[in-house]
């Protein structure tokens, strides 16, 4: 799901099919949620996780400056499930300093960052 900015680039988030190799070279297993940055603007959301994950929406705060965009996934745990990755690219505008996670309605915080 993308959404278009007041700028010229383009904010939002979307499920990568092919992985980077440099995203897949830092993904780590034992981290259930991590955002790797790639280049300018430009970040990877990586999700270990027995069950299936959906980016419902990305959006951005305009209750505060702007400065922050929302990320909501859609999260269905399988009890019995294989653990899989779920990658998604996410792409900022310069005045974004803050990316905020919600998983089923509920903020979490990535397991690490790699930058």
């Amino acid at each position: 799901m993308l959404l278009a900015a007041c700028s010229s680039s383009t904010v939002g988030v979307s499920e990568v099919e092919k992985v980077p190799d440099e995203v897949q070279a830092v993904s780590d297993s034992d981290k259930r949620l991590q955002l790797i940055y790639s280049e300018e603007d430009m970040y990877y959301i990586v999700f270990h996780f027995t069950g299936a994950v959906e980016a419902v929406a990305a959006t951005i705060d305009t209750e505060t400056s702007g400065d922050t965009i929302n990320v909501d996934f859609q999260v269905t745990p399988e009890q019995d499930g294989e653990m899989s990755e779920y990658v998604y690219k996410l792409i900022l505008d310069r005045e974004h300093e803050y990316i905020n996670i919600q998983i089923n309605g509920k903020t979490v915080y990535f397991d690490e960052s790699v930058v």
